[in-house]
């Protein structure tokens, strides 16, 4: 929306208050040449990509085929673009072909159009790339579904479970905020966290702040108290990511039943299920 109102107030001579503009044409110009260039350096990665992975099988999970070479501690917003692999950018083919091709004919068209003069064909131009790859973007967060969301998992619950069901997390509440999500108007409580923020020896949570009060909910377990009520009650669910999945095959042992596993999530309960 910023880009859009620069470009108007350019091509309608706006300035602030009825001044001169602050951006002339000529400016505008060589911002487009800029986004010809990068769209035919970006279209032309894509592209070797998409070379690279022309014989290898297509994958629906992009979670498994992913590195996990965890750059950053996945807290930048790109980390998981380090991930990408031959493997798992063959998933992608589809979406990062159609960017590859707005990116190469839309910016160029665009130049080209400016050059001339052509100042609004031009301008319509930067619109249209830009809302063919948002379309390919969203294709390709659709194929990262798993490996983003975790509500597969919680329409299992949903499905096999019943409200008077427990649902744990070994981790912490920010690794299956989405099942929570989907899955509170169903079960009615809060879901249990292995993880002892307030212990001396606790690795913290996201939800320490106030977790260490004598009248918060006691939602936080110790892997005691989990392995005590594991298989007794109600049915329980309990989900493990990553690293955490081998400490809770080690806590449970032979007591846990597999349910489903996507990317890196899996989703076990305490019994068979009927």
């Amino acid at each position: 929306m910023l880009i859009a109102g620069t470009l108007a107030g350019i091509e309608e001579r706006r300035g602030p208050e009825g001044q001169k503009p602050l951006l002339s044409r000529k400016w505008l110009s060589g911002a487009q040449a800029f986004f010809a260039i990068a769209g035919v350096v970006i279209a032309a990665i894509l592209g070797y990509c998409l070379w690279e992975s022309r014989n290898l099988p297509f994958v629906p999970d992009i979670g498994t085929l992913l590195a996990h070479r965890d750059v950053g501690g996945y807290t930048l917003s790109m980390s998981h673009f380090f991930d990408l692999t031959g493997p798992s950018f063959a998933a992608l083919r589809l979406p990062a072909g159609i960017a590859a091709v707005t990116l190469l004919i839309g910016p160029v068209l665009g130049w080209i159009l400016r050059m001339r003069r052509k100042h609004l064909a031009a301008t319509i131009s930067v619109a249209l790339t830009c809302a063919v790859f948002l379309i390919a973007a969203h294709i390709a967060f659709a194929r990262f579904d798993p490996m983003l969301s975790s509500k597969q998992l919680a329409d299992t619950i949903l499905a096999k479970g019943s409200p008077s069901d427990s649902f744990i997390i070994y981790g912490d509440q920010s690794d299956a905020s989405s099942v929570i999500f989907y899955t509170n108007n169903f079960l009615h409580k809060p879901a249990y966290i292995v993880l002892e923020p307030c212990s001396p020896h606790g690795n913290g949570s996201s939800l320490l702040w106030g977790s260490c009060y004598p009248d918060a909910p006691h939602i936080f377990l110790s892997d005691e108290q989990l392995s005590k009520m594991w298989g007794t009650g109600e049915r329980k669910w309990l989900f493990a990511q990553d690293e955490n999945q081998s400490k809770a095959g080690q806590l449970l042992a032979h007591r846990l039943y597999p349910v489903q596993s996507i990317a890196d999530k899996e989703l076990w309960t305490d019994r068979p299920l009927q």
